[in-house]
């Protein structure tokens, strides 16, 4: 109910956006005098930086969160990605995914066995792992 009240009251600011700004102006210039003009752009600027970042840095979140999706082999993870983007631009990406953490959790259990043993990257972790080890006893038994 709120989000559509919020794009109800969005639609009439833009509706009279040649309105909104010849007020914002007098009310820049009623509060900072001479330097209202400056706190007008500064607005400007920083409301457009925000309605830029906000769609960036959801689809950087998406894709990240998609990559661990498909990571842990979790079903439909294409669709659990754009769900995940829709949150994200609504501001509630975390909680989108709070059902995928509960599903891989079921699934996999907490030790990560089902990803070590599916995934290349980590039995070639393991091997690496177990070389440096190997190297690092060598040089204590040298010494």
């Amino acid at each position: 109910m709120l989000q559509f009240f919020a794009i109800v009251v969005a639609g009439f600011l833009l509706a009279n956006s040649g309105q909104g700004a010849s007020l914002s102006r007098k009310l820049a210039i009623h509060f900072f005098g001479s330097k209202g003009a400056q706190f007008e752009a500064l607005a400007e600027a920083t409301i457009r930086s925000v309605t830029t970042g906000i769609p960036g840095v959801a689809l950087i979140q998406s894709l990240f969160a998609g990559l661990g999706f498909l990571v842990v082999q979790l079903p439909g993870a294409g669709l659990w990605a754009l769900l995940f983007l829709v949150a994200a631009v609504l501001q509630i990406g975390a909680l989108r995914l709070i059902p995928a953490v509960i599903h891989v959790f079921a699934t996999m259990g907490t030790d990560g066995r089902r990803i070590c043993t599916r995934s290349r990257t980590c039995r070639l972790s393991r091997h690496w792992r177990a070389a440096s080890t190997f190297r690092f006893e060598r040089l204590s038994d040298a010494g």
